[in-house]
């Protein structure tokens, strides 16, 4: 106990020590004699209490802005962000590297903003891959229990420029068991609501929805056929 006690006077007179060397440093540098000042300051940084900190950073700040040292200033900046203390340079200087760190600041979060959005598109992309890649192999399945046994299949990349159109495609190339053939493009949208309009444009019977995939069947000079649509809403 006796150890105890004794450690909370030192504390108590140590506490009391620092304050007197802030109280002497504000009295220099409000005299002009901020050299002498910072330098006491700096000395006592680690000790002072969140009373002193805002006036004393925010003069340091000053201090190395004034003098051109904009590294020194930014790190008081830094130290002073890491803490939560609140700062009001006083010179030019110090209020233009605030506004400059602000500014970064602001920089570096838009960034970060930018690359989450990045992270997210592309996990999002992976995750419609991944979910048309099943939804061509029920096509697929489709095709062939349509009878449709013998099929060439071709990817077509398409460009996701948000008007509404396909994010990707393929054309396969199918021969028929009673031995027509025709070719199947498929096209996937990114909306279900996009794949329905493209029915309706079409006409329902010349094409065939499934979710965010629509099937189109056409001969050899593109021209669209019913026929092979009509088989597969049959097994489907």
């Amino acid at each position: 106990l006796g150890l105890l006690i004794l450690l909370f006077v030192i504390g108590l007179l140590g506490s009391a020590h620092v304050r007197q060397e802030i109280q002497k440093a504000n009295n220099m540098y409000e005299t002009g004699e901020k050299g002498g000042a910072v330098e006491v300051y700096r000395r006592n940084l680690d000790l002072l209490d969140s009373e002193d900190k805002p006036k004393v950073l925010s003069r340091l700040i000053d201090f190395e802005a004034e003098r051109g040292d904009k590294t020194e200033a930014r790190r008081y900046a830094e130290r002073a962000e890491a803490d939560g203390t609140s700062l009001s340079p006083q010179s030019e200087k110090g209020k233009e590297l605030m506004s400059e760190v602000g500014r970064e600041k602001e920089r570096k979060r838009e960034e970060a903003r930018q690359a989450e959005e990045v992270e997210r598109e592309r996990a999002r992309k992976a995750e419609r891959t991944e979910q048309a890649g099943d939804g061509m192999d029920a096509i697929r399945s489709l095709i062939r229990r349509a009878g449709y046994p013998t099929v060439n299949e071709n990817h077509i990349a398409m460009d996701d420029d948000g008007d509404d159109g396909p994010v990707d495609g393929y054309v396969m190339n199918a021969q028929h068991e009673d031995g027509t053939s025709c070719s199947f493009w498929v096209l996937v949208y990114e909306e279900e609501g996009n794949a329905e309009g493209r029915v309706q444009r079409v006409g329902p019977s010349l094409a065939l929805r499934q979710g965010r995939i629509v099937i189109l069947a056409v001969d050899q000079d593109a021209k669209p056929l019913s026929g092979p649509i009509e088989r597969l809403k049959k097994v489907r």
